[in-house]
């Protein structure tokens, strides 16, 4: 009885050990893949920050213009009602219109197809 006891807490321990290793082995596999998702975030990062940082340097001018420009030509229709249109809405949809994400994650970027957060960001002005 005692050898067949120890036979099988045996058995027991060698399943163990190799349930620990392979446990191991998944923790080893999912820190590497950890590792390199966190040098993919910071590659997105660095990209998204140079081209926003060269979309400001491009555009300012353009952009203080037009905006002064729907700026006069709002304040220069005396039929325009405040409560029918909020001022903000009709600039985000224009923009929108113009090929650029609403959205804050991507505010002012070029956009090449249509944007969930953006259509969200717009249908939250409509309200």
């Amino acid at each position: 009885m005692n050898r067949s006891y120890t036979t099988s807490n045996h058995r027991r321990g060698k399943i163990i050990e190799r349930t620990v290793t392979e446990l191991k082995t998944i923790i080893r596999d999912i820190i590497l893949e950890v590792g390199e998702l966190k040098e993919r975030v910071a590659l997105l990062e660095l990209a998204i920050n140079n081209k926003k940082s060269e979309y400001t340097e491009q555009l300012p001018g353009e952009l203080s213009t037009a905006g002064e420009a729907a700026y006069a030509a709002q304040a220069n229709n005396a039929e325009h009602n405040r409560e029918d249109d909020a001022p903000c809405a009709y600039s985000l949809k224009e923009l929108y219109q113009d090929g650029r994400h609403v959205c804050p994650m991507a505010y002012g970027e070029e956009r090449t197809e249509g944007c969930l957060f953006c259509a969200a960001m717009l249908s939250r002005g409509e309200e």
